[in-house]
């Protein structure tokens, strides 16, 4: 069987059950027992049995090329024997060669239609070539055959989860862990899949149960530590994915996250420095050169955000968020023109992203043309099942200025279903629920980057509050307040900033 660990992509090397390999050498076995009692087709039965057993062995030492020498000795003296074949697809397949795994579990199957093995294999093989409905037809086979094999379930639910089918995925891992309670690998991959469900607190657990019982699964760390950054919690993040690169120095993933994590800290340099090890490790992806954008843009050095965005676009000509962020990186520098054609490449590449939309709907805002942010925004937030909160607080102020019904922002009845918190916090005051006073007294709780970033907004909201009811004067002092925080990176930041401006023209 083969354990396969959807996020990050990629092929693992799967320790497997004993009892895996046992099933596997009772099936030659006693193919070959049939064999002798068949007649003259079992002359170098013996022989055969040998070699397999031999290959076996090499692959116990991950000799992959030996099995496969030696399973190749086994197919030529006995043609006949599915166990054979399956044995050395399972060395191709962990090679990676899946069209050579593909063609002997195939030619396995026509031998034994029963060989719920060969079906693993071969579903693996399309699921690493990306053909995840043949890989799920060959999972269904191999569980019809035998419904008893967690590492089955686990390979389907990778499929599902590959194809986004987040809730199948769930069920599969799930069911894999009904079978063998200590499966690891099941509980990372489920928890990977409730994590991009948005379910957080339960991709938590199941990334705590996947490393009590693997220490060693540098993956479930990173993935843990993904987990702790969306929850707001940058230094576990950072440990955890200390953790994962310690075990693993080559775990992408993980730098990728520790970036986020120290670029949330303000840590820029140590951002830049993880974004880079991205790049080192993986130089023709153009993911490592964007995470070093975001924290260049974060730091203020926009001309090398732009560089690394060229270089982006030259690796992957359709990535909508390299052509985003040199949009910011431009709108930063004062370039509108050039940022506003980035913004539009970016929507025409991916018309079906929600940070698209939104990006380019900040942009509008700031340059006045409130109509084209509130048509941006309302389709962002169409193509976002999530809602996120700060969209909806954006669209509701424009919506406002233009006196128009707000219903659609949907904030009002989004508030019902919000953890308490400062997101829910800002909700309530635009909608009316928390006084002015009171919203100013809960911006400065916490630490004292939390304290900065929450006046930041909250004095946007309440200068933007004021600008929409008629009084300017009081706008321009929040307003101040909120560049005063020196927050830049903030969107209430660049938008407070713009609303100055117009009120200095205004005057």
């Amino acid at each position: 069987m083969n354990d396969l660990s959807p996020r990050p992509q990629g092929k693992s090397d799967p320790t497997l059950p004993s009892w895996v390999f046992w099933r596997f050498l009772h099936r030659v076995f006693f193919a070959t027992v049939i064999i002798v009692v068949a007649g003259p087709m079992a002359l170098h039965a013996d022989e055969a049995a040998d070699d397999a057993a031999k290959g076996q062995a090499a692959f116990d030492r991950k000799d992959y090329n030996g099995a496969i020498a030696d399973f190749s000795d086994a197919i030529h003296l006995d043609p006949r024997s599915a166990g054979n074949l399956t044995g050395r697809a399972f060395a191709y397949l962990m090679k990676g060669d899946f069209d050579h795994t593909i063609a002997d579990c195939t030619a396995a199957i026509r031998l034994d239609p029963n060989d719920d093995e060969a079906f693993d294999h071969r579903g693996y093989a399309y699921l690493e070539k990306g053909d995840y409905d043949r890989s799920i037809a060959d999972s269904n086979e191999a569980i019809r055959i035998n419904p008893t094999i967690p590492t089955i379930y686990n390979n389907r639910g990778s499929a599902y989860y590959r194809k986004r089918d987040y809730a199948r995925a769930i069920a599969d891992f799930t069911d894999a862990i009904r079978l063998n309670a200590d499966y690891a690998l099941a509980y990372f991959n489920r928890g990977a899949a409730l994590d991009d469900k948005g379910e957080h607190d339960r991709a938590l657990a199941d990334y705590n149960d996947a490393i009590r019982l693997n220490p060693r699964l540098a993956p479930a760390y990173s993935n843990r530590g993904a987990a702790y950054l969306n929850a707001g919690d940058p230094d576990r993040a950072i440990a955890d994915c200390t953790e994962a690169v310690r075990l693993d120095p080559s775990l992408l993933d993980a730098y990728t996250t520790r970036s986020l994590a120290y670029d949330r800290k303000g840590n820029f340099d140590q951002a830049i420095a993880d974004s880079t090890e991205t790049i080192r490790l993986s130089p023709k992806s153009a993911s490592g050169y964007l995470q070093r954008v975001v924290a260049n843009l974060e730091k203020g050095d926009f001309d090398r955000a732009i560089s690394d965005c060229d270089e982006a676009i030259r690796l992957d000509s359709k990535s909508y968020r390299a052509y985003s962020l040199r949009g910011a990186a431009y709108d930063k520098k004062g370039d509108r023109d050039r940022a506003m054609a980035d913004y539009d490449e970016a929507v025409r590449l991916e018309p079906h992203s929600p940070i698209a939309f939104l990006i380019r709907a900040n942009a509008k805002e700031s340059e006045g043309d409130f109509d084209g942010a509130a048509s941006d925004y309302l389709s962002g937030l169409g193509l976002n099942a999530a809602k996120q909160a700060y969209p909806q607080f954006h669209l509701t102020l424009v919506l406002r200025r233009l006196h128009r019904d707000e219903a659609p922002a949907g904030l009002t009845k989004a508030l019902t279903n919000w953890k308490e918190g400062w997101p829910k916090t800002v909700g309530r005051y635009l909608t009316g629920d928390l006084p002015e006073a009171d919203f100013l007294v809960e911006a400065v709780k916490g630490d004292a980057k939390t304290v900065r970033e929450h006046q930041c907004e909250a004095d946007y909201y309440v200068g933007m509050t004021h600008l929409i009811n008629g009084d300017a004067a009081v706008a321009r002092t929040f307003l101040t307040r909120c560049i005063d925080t020196q927050v830049t990176n903030f969107t209430e930041f660049n938008l407070a900033k713009a609303e100055l401006a117009r009120l200095q023209v205004a005057n």
